[in-house]
């Protein structure tokens, strides 16, 4: 009934891995697929029980504990093709991205798993301060399945994209190498599953294959780790006008904005860490998409609840970042064991401006059909047809903001049409309010909706070099301010007392 939608499989734990540890005293160790294919990877580091194992094998979906490389022994290879451009996946090996027209230039031999094997390397000792872990190359995709019905969400900003029962694929690349990179892959025998070592030295490699030969006579192939698993998915498009100009601060806006909406999910729903969770690729033009899904394959329908309540997700992930004081990320919003290795893209300021937009956006909802594709082009149709114009100085959502604050009382009156210079005294911008003691600037010309897109390259420029120099940076669109000013006002006092709390807890830690 899982396998069909009816329940949630988390009902039903059979999406999990296991790993003989290879030591009398300690149990089959067990962990969700999705968690276990990084975890119990082989070359990978298990600490249980006071011992530190090493994966040594592993067995493929279907093959057994005779693991096998090729379908007609029992074993689950399939060959995939990977776009590096926009995220596009698919058995059906094509020269050309259909999504993006890219050339594709990456394929793989993706191993199909379902258990692990260890040795002890070593016991754990009272000197071993930090465990050891190796730092995989992880990438996910909702494979492609072209005119797949989908549920469209239409809201202002965005047109949500619910696929019932996608198809993805969470994928094990090996060892990461350099940033942009795909990881080492792994080599692992397609008899017995046994791997070998990358970097081995000439002596090396010959031992271990003198010792692999008394009882296997199967060869080594490179594969990538893969776990294949139906579940709910939702797709939240962002073009480019939503993005930073910089190609690696755009990864970052897209992967804290992917993590923003996951704990929002979690606060909003009530649900455990990584029960929702996200992926996130370039897709193919200027912007990214984020596909939120289900960990648990067959679901427990939350994707759907949040699709219908983008406005109440988003304040609870803008709460979630902004309630207490931290500068960047920390473990009580953005941070978890888990995405560790991407804390260094984590900049909850990058998307402040965009998760407040979208906590604004009426509860009007218009649904239809569609197909895949059709949220991003919907979004882009949207941002065409509501572009605003820059406004000039003096205008009414400036006077509006401006009203809103002094009759609220709680908050001291800014500084309008303040100078920031750069450190050579060239002007730099002029935001139309400003707390300067507070390194606060608020620009009222609307969230990327600025006319053209050099304007807008221009706008995200200024905005991240004064970021760089220590400001705060609000940005309210004028349907925003004319719509909800009191909203808008509280942002700011938000803001405001973010900064005294990033104040007093540097004065405390000096």
């Amino acid at each position: 009934m899982a396998d069909t939608g009816l329940l949630p499989s988390y009902q039903f734990p059979t999406d999990t891995f296991a790993l003989d540890p290879g030591v009398a005293d300690t149990p089959t160790l067990r962990r969700p697929a999705w968690i276990a294919l990084f975890e119990f990877a082989p070359g990978n580091l298990v600490y249980a029980n006071g011992h530190k194992l090493k994966n040594i094998r592993a067995f493929f979906a279907g093959g057994g504990r005779r693991v096998a490389g090729h379908a007609d022994a029992g074993g689950q290879v399939e060959q995939f093709c990977f776009c590096d451009t926009c995220g596009f996946a698919s058995r059906t090996i094509v020269n050309n991205c259909p999504r993006c027209n890219s050339p594709i230039a990456r394929t793989a031999q993706v191993a199909m798993l379902e258990s692990f094997e260890a040795e002890e390397s070593t016991q754990i000792t009272a000197a071993e301060d930090a465990r050891q872990r190796v730092i995989f190359d992880r990438a996910e995709y909702v494979l492609d399945e072209p005119g797949r019905p989908s549920v469209l969400y239409s809201y202002d900003l965005v047109t949500l994209e619910y696929r019932e029962r996608a198809q993805l694929l969470a994928t094990n690349w090996g060892k990461s190498r350099r940033r942009g990179d795909r990881g080492e892959r792994f080599l692992l025998c397609s008899s017995c599953g046994r791997h070998q070592p990358s970097g081995l030295t000439n002596q090396r490699l010959t031992k271990w294959n003198e010792d692999h030969a008394r009882f296997c006579n199967g060869a080594v192939s490179d594969f990538i780790l893969g776990y294949e698993f139906t579940a709910d998915a939702l797709v939240v498009p962002v073009p480019g006008a939503y993005l930073p100009p910089d190609a690696g601060d755009q990864e970052n806006f897209a992967r804290t904005l992917g993590k923003a909406l996951a704990v929002g999910a979690q606060e909003l729903l009530e649900t455990e860490p990584d029960e929702v969770t996200y992926m996130a690729h370039r897709d193919g033009t200027d912007g990214w998409s984020i596909a939120l899904y289900e960990t648990s394959p067959g679901g427990a329908g939350y994707l759907a609840e949040l699709a219908s309540a983008l406005g109440p997700w988003a304040r609870a992930a803008h709460q979630r970042l902004f309630g207490h004081g931290c500068d960047k990320a920390c473990y009580r919003c953005l941070k978890s064991y888990r995405n560790q290795f991407e804390h260094g893209r984590l900049d909850k300021e990058q998307v402040r401006g965009f998760l407040f937009a979208l906590a604004g956006v009426p509860d009007t909802l218009v649904t239809a059909d569609g197909t895949a594709g059709d949220g991003m082009r919907q979004t882009r149709t949207w941002l065409d047809a509501n572009a605003d114009g820059r406004q000039p100085a003096g205008t009414p959502i400036e006077h509006a903001l401006a009203t809103a604050i002094r009759v609220d009382g709680r908050l001291p009156a800014p500084t309008a049409q303040f100078e920031i210079h750069n450190a050579d005294g060239s002007l730099l911008t002029v935001p139309d309010f400003a707390y300067p003691e507070r390194r606060i600037a608020i620009f009222c010309d609307g969230f990327a909706f600025h006319g053209n897109p050099a304007t807008l390259s221009e706008d995200a420029r200024k905005r991240n070099r004064l970021q760089a120099m220590g400001w705060l940076v609000l940005t309210f669109w004028g349907r925003q301010i004319l719509r909800d000013p009191a909203r808008c006002v509280d942002e700011i006092r938000a803001a405001l007392e973010h900064r005294e709390l990033v104040r007093r807890d540097g004065e405390a830690e000096s």
